[in-house]
């Protein structure tokens, strides 16, 4: 395993372990509108290092863990890192920007930081298989993109939880785009599958921003 690929998964659930058993860890780190709003502009990227419950971390860490070498193995361990945090932010500024006005809204997880390089992945090779306990057969990198992104879309419609599902969104657009821009050759070359999320983002934001009610 690359060595910044485990740094950030080590820290990552270290970092929440400790957080499920100390609240004020936990409460310190949490993306919170208010508190950003007040000067804490910190948590837009401390919110990515705790998770919900030990179930949230796992799918988090478990994806990343999944599709990580596979984007260091296409690319490099400093995009690799570059990414991670792109998509950390642009998931938690994208979740500002759609909650910007519900100061009490909170939210916690790597989901914007995973996104961005689960999508990532997709663009060097859409037809990697991933193999998901206890699915006997591998689902194509792409169409686990899509599972993704639909259980994002669940999330950020329920609004029942601290879960950061709109990171979701923009982690994996900030992943998906910049990667495509930085190896654009790549993208080309695994045509039209690499396409494929760039029409689940359009048609996911006009359901989510387009026809609000």
């Amino acid at each position: 395993m690359p060595v910044v690929l485990l740094a950030v998964l080590a820290i990552t659930v270290l970092v929440s372990l400790v957080a499920f058993a100390d609240e004020s860890i936990r409460e310190k780190c949490i993306f919170e509108i208010r508190k950003i709003r007040m000067g804490d502009h910190y948590r837009l990227l401390s919110s990515g290092l705790v998770h919900g419950d030990i179930f949230h971390l796992f799918f988090n860490m478990y994806a990343l863990y999944l599709f990580g070498s596979q984007f260091i193995y296409f690319s490099s361990p400093v995009f690799f890192a570059v990414m991670y945090f792109v998509g950390l932010a642009a998931g938690s500024l994208l979740t500002l920007f759609v909650h910007q006005n519900d100061f009490f809204y909170r939210a916690l997880g790597a989901s914007g930081a995973v996104s961005a390089i689960v999508f990532g992945t997709v663009i060097f090779d859409p037809h990697l298989e991933i193999m998901i306990f206890p699915i006997p057969i591998g689902i194509p990198a792409y169409i686990f993109g899509l599972l993704f992104l639909l259980y994002s879309m669940y999330g950020m419609k329920a609004a029942n939880d601290n879960i950061g599902h709109t990171a979701h969104l923009g982690g994996a657009v900030a992943g998906y785009v910049f990667t495509a821009i930085a190896y654009f050759g790549a993208f080309s070359a695994t045509l039209p599958f690499s396409a494929i999320p760039a029409a689940a983002f359009l048609g996911l934001g006009i359901y989510q921003f387009g026809f609000k009610k």
